[in-house]
């Protein structure tokens, strides 16, 4: 069974978040979510099923005649057997988003949904363009 990522974490909060408050790419909020709504911010997480996790984030100055962009979400974790016996370390997805005034609000995260997805150590969370990581995360998973 793959992985599942939550690939856009697009919180009602977000909404608020005015262009002036974001630069050419930042970092919104971080830490545990539920329901799609920040709980708690912090980079260590207990290792528990249904615990959900990761960022959100703005990227802004984009040319207004561009509307879409392919971003990449890459997750990398210590290694975890999975239910067909393989050992993976990470998994990366492409997801279209579009720009709105020139600004891109969204997020990238993971739920634990399954024991063997429970992998302590550190993951990486990385937000991708063309190849180039935009934003980074690491959290420490206990």
């Amino acid at each position: 069974m793959k992985t599942r990522i939550i690939a856009a974490l697009i919180l009602s909060s977000l909404s608020t978040v005015a262009s002036s408050q974001c630069g050419e790419s930042a970092l919104v909020d971080e830490g545990i979510f539920k329901d799609n709504a920040l709980v708690k911010r912090t980079d260590t997480i207990k290792a528990d099923i249904g615990t959900q996790f990761g960022f959100t984030y703005c990227i802004s100055g984009l040319p207004d005649d561009k509307a879409v962009y392919d971003l990449e979400y890459k997750v990398s974790y210590p290694p975890m057997l999975l239910t067909d016996g393989t050992i993976s370390t990470g998994f990366s997805r492409i997801r279209q988003h579009s720009s709105k005034d020139g600004i891109i609000l969204s997020g990238i995260g993971f739920t634990f949904n399954y024991e063997w997805q429970l992998a302590p150590g550190v993951w990486t969370l990385d937000l991708r363009y063309k190849n180039n990581v935009v934003l980074s995360r690491q959290f420490t998973i206990k």
